[in-house]
């Protein structure tokens, strides 16, 4: 389970609906890939860096949250990047979803009719796209 503080942050920042404060590390960074999670997190800037270090790994990472490194990835879903830089290949027809947060770059490639939806709160994003594709 998580530190008392954080969810008492997340609390004050207006988390209430979205946390009951027992969840484990996997569950909030589950919630952080839902719709909701993401809006809060991006508006609130919450959790802090320091926060995130705490989910940083290889489980984080098989669900698309990549904190402090490196990656290169072809057709992800969903990603999240905090504090990452990210090459980012999309050349399937598809929804796809990049959040960034704390200073992470993302260098999206799009094609063939993939739709990208990034939702930027305090990164870079460099778009290389064709005429197919669509990143917003």
């Amino acid at each position: 389970m998580m530190d008392k503080e954080f969810f008492e942050i997340a609390n004050r920042l207006g988390a209430c609906r979205l946390l009951h404060g027992t969840e484990n590390k996997e569950e909030l960074m589950r919630l952080l890939l839902t719709p909701q999670g993401t809006e809060f997190c991006t508006k609130n800037n919450f959790p802090s860096m320091e926060q995130l270090r705490e989910f940083r790994g290889k489980k984080a990472e098989s669900m698309g949250i990549y904190i402090e490194t490196d990656v290169k990835l072809t057709n992800p879903v969903k990603v999240f990047l905090a504090g990452s830089k990210a090459i980012l290949h999309f050349d399937t027809i598809g929804r796809y979803n990049v959040i960034l947060m704390h200073g992470a770059e993302a260098e999206i490639h799009a094609s063939n009719y993939a739709v990208v939806f990034v939702k930027n709160a305090g990164g870079k994003v460099i778009t290389h796209k064709d005429h197919t594709a669509r990143v917003l």
